[in-house]
């Protein structure tokens, strides 16, 4: 008998840009619920979360699985040939070779969550990880949610409308998604949406723990190098400043397809000695980084695919630290940062986020302390991990009801 009746399905653990589903399963933890990890892939960088080797100890990835652990399977899979068939035709239907190959590690979840005695499955993104446990769940008979984010929503994938019809709980991590999705599925019930935003640790993200002070000027953007994250018009921005005699520079963590075109971007506008592409860090790292900005910019926008952000998980973490932040006024974001705790520009607009940039960097030392308590407080009360978590846990507990004496017997 597994440890616990829930399982998380994940595509790749631990990652270093999705260090909030290892945020959202120590909360858990801290409720009394202990979900295993099922993933498929160990990501090329790997998330260095001070939980993270702890979580990945127990952590199991289908593409480690040695010849007899697949033996296992193929027979699990003889015992239960009905289950093969539906599970075929299921994928058959989405018409996709990505699903077809994605049967492969889909049966392992099966396989090892029946054995396993596994009685829900819960993903992260409804593409892959929602895929697999939509197809392992369709063999299984088991119940399985999914946590829709971002890309899984805006980049068509032909299985996402099956894995979305079938799920027993659908969650999503801003208010803005739920419209989107009731528009784009309409068999979903508004109502029956979950949202738990991406919480934040308020004790990692501390003021009290940073190291360096503010360097006055000092941008910092942080995420993946893609189209969606905007961050040729923030280098726009921050050469527009420049030019205008602002003493402005700027840090962008990450890497990603983009960090050749957003390097030439860099020199075609001659700002290499104020814009620095630091490539991907560890929080512990990205916390020091904040600690030390002025300013903490997300001009997200929206990709040529569709693709787009909704709620960035640095903002929350910047807010945190009391460090006001400047975003695009779209997506999720409006419903994070208000007035009074950072400013909200339009998004493909440079000459507006240099605006933006540069009146908060004018801003005295009170004024931008202000602003930083406004932000942190507006974490505190309403993306604090371990409070956007309990409804969460509520929901599995309503899905698998004996975990409810778990999480009873944590919350009093």
């Amino acid at each position: 008998m597994s440890a616990s009746p829930l399982a998380y399905v994940l595509w790749k653990f631990p990652k270093l840009s999705e260090t909030f589903v290892l945020e959202e399963l120590r909360a858990l933890e801290r409720l009394g619920i202990v979900p295993e990890i099922l993933a498929l892939e160990h990501p090329r960088e790997q998330a260095e979360h001070g939980d993270a080797a702890r979580l990945s100890a127990r952590a199991q990835w289908t593409e480690e699985l040695t010849g007899r652990q697949w033996a296992d399977v193929m027979l699990w899979l003889t015992v239960h040939p009905r289950a093969v068939g539906r599970t075929l035709a299921a994928a058959l239907r989405c018409r996709s070779r990505r699903t077809l190959r994605n049967l492969r590690p889909a049966f392992a979840v099966a396989a090892m969550a029946a054995r396993s005695g596994i009685e829900y499955l819960h993903a992260h993104f409804a593409d892959e990880a929602g895929e697999v446990a939509w197809l392992a769940a369709t063999a299984t008979g088991i119940p399985y949610g999914v946590t829709v984010h971002a890309v899984d929503i805006y980049v068509n994938r032909r299985s996402v409308p099956f894995v979305l019809a079938q799920a027993s709980l659908v969650v999503t991590v801003c208010r803005y998604n739920v419209e989107q999705l009731v528009q784009r599925y309409p068999f979903l019930e508004r109502s029956a949406i979950l949202v738990k935003p991406a919480g934040v640790d308020t004790a990692f993200f501390a003021t009290r723990e940073r190291h360096d002070p503010p360097v006055p000027g000092r941008v910092v953007a942080v995420g993946r190098l893609v189209d969606k994250k905007g961050f040729d018009v923030l280098v726009q921005a921050v050469a527009e400043l420049r030019r205008q005699g602002t003493d402005a520079t700027c840090t962008i963590v990450g890497d990603g397809p983009r960090h050749k075109d957003l390097h030439d971007t860099v020199v075609r506008l001659g700002v290499e000695e104020a814009v620095r592409l630091a490539g991907p860090l560890p929080p512990d790292e990205v916390r020091r980084l904040l600690a030390t900005a002025w300013v903490v910019a997300a001009p997200c926008t929206i990709a040529a695919d569709g693709d787009r952000d909704s709620m960035p998980v640095v903002l929350k973490e910047a807010m945190a630290m009391e460090v006001p932040v400047v975003a695009s006024d779209d997506f999720g974001i409006p419903e994070l940062v208000t007035p009074d705790a950072g400013a909200l520009v339009p998004r493909d607009d440079a000459a507006a986020l240099a605006d933006a940039l540069g009146s908060v960097l004018a801003l005295s030392a009170e004024a931008r302390a202000a602003m930083g308590r406004a932000g942190r407080q507006v974490v505190e009360e309403r993306f604090r991990e371990d409070l956007v978590v309990q409804p969460l846990a509520a929901a599995f507990a309503s899905l698998v009801p004996s975990l409810e004496g778990a999480l009873r017997a944590t919350t009093g």
